[in-house]
């Protein structure tokens, strides 16, 4: 089979997305490529007592090669219950496993991710039934050299959401500190204060970025980190649930009222054909007393009352 039959077309939607859905919440996990990705969402998995994996999945076609979106049904319940106090109907979590970020051109990975995003998601992003929670950006901290594009990067990736997604629904992860060398928690400082200072200085608290480290660990501790790493992006979650809970509360007053000032219509309009009825019946009566009375005959210079 030729490579082009392999390619799937831009028009071909997500396996993972067939059937009914009330509610998806999405997180995005994204970075350069070795930055440790799958290992991440691999912990968060087991965390949440998932038993699948990150691995390589669907393949979208991008400029004559193939990058790789991989999105991970969380089909486990009973997990989001610990952290968010309110749930509405079936919601489901998907961690998006992203293709490393295109180090030359920070619009590639947005461009690409909106893309699939339409695919997957026919209508608006900020539908209610769909919701980018969060995004996760890794960092591997033991390389040498510090990109300098990383604002940039998921300033496109926000931009293409067609929603506003605040900074603080965006988590600054550093990975591979068993791999680096004793300058790292100078390359973690330079990270703060100059590569990722626009993200974290704010005065808008909702657009402040959050910082973790993901350090190496038993796998339970690995584990609890990527708990703790994706929690802002929990806390967006739970007031998207409020504000859902409030609409649903809304509409059903809205019901109700509506059904009351009918039935008080119903009451004034019954009240109303009655009234009417009670005059029509008196005005029936007198009718049929002017006809009796007319029924009165003089005879022979004698009334005569005709019977009846």
């Amino acid at each position: 089979m030729s490579p082009e039959k392999d390619k799937p077309t831009s028009a071909s939607p997500d396996p993972t997305f067939d059937g009914d859905m009330e509610r998806d919440i999405l997180i995005l996990v994204v970075g350069d490529a070795g930055a440790g990705k799958s290992y991440f969402i691999n912990r968060l998995l087991s965390a949440i007592g998932s038993e699948k994996e990150a691995s390589e999945g669907h393949k979208l076609a991008i400029e004559g090669g193939t990058r790789t979106i991989e999105p991970i049904l969380i089909e486990e319940k009973d997990w989001l219950k610990r952290y968010i106090r309110i749930t509405m109907g079936q919601q489901r979590f998907i961690v998006v496993d992203t293709p490393g970020l295109d180090v030359t051109n920070p619009t590639t990975t947005a461009q690409r991710f909106a893309d699939w995003m339409k695919r997957s998601f026919p209508g608006p992003l900020d539908h209610a039934h769909v919701l980018v929670g969060g995004v996760v950006y890794l960092h591997d901290i033991s390389q040498s050299r510090i990109r300098k594009m990383t604002h940039l990067n998921l300033l496109a990736l926000r931009n293409s959401l067609g929603e506003h997604l605040p900074w603080s629904s965006v988590v600054l992860v550093t990975t591979k500190w068993k791999y680096a060398d004793e300058k790292v928690n100078a390359k973690a400082a330079e990270l703060r204060e100059e590569h990722w200072n626009l993200l974290l200085k704010s005065g808008d608290p909702n657009e402040v970025a959050n910082v973790r480290d993901f350090k190496a660990g038993t796998p339970k501790e690995e584990e609890a980190a990527a708990l703790d790493i994706i929690q802002p992006i929990l806390k967006r979650v739970e007031v998207w649930m409020e504000r859902g809970a409030m609409e649903t509360l809304q509409q059903v007053q809205g019901l109700f009222q509506g059904m009351h000032v009918k039935n008080q219509l119903f009451t004034q309009q019954l009240s109303g054909a009655l009234e009417k009825a009670v005059g029509i019946h008196g005005q029936i009566s007198a009718v049929g007393v002017r006809l009796q009375g007319s029924r009165r005959q003089c005879v022979g210079g004698r009334v005569e009352t005709t019977g009846e």
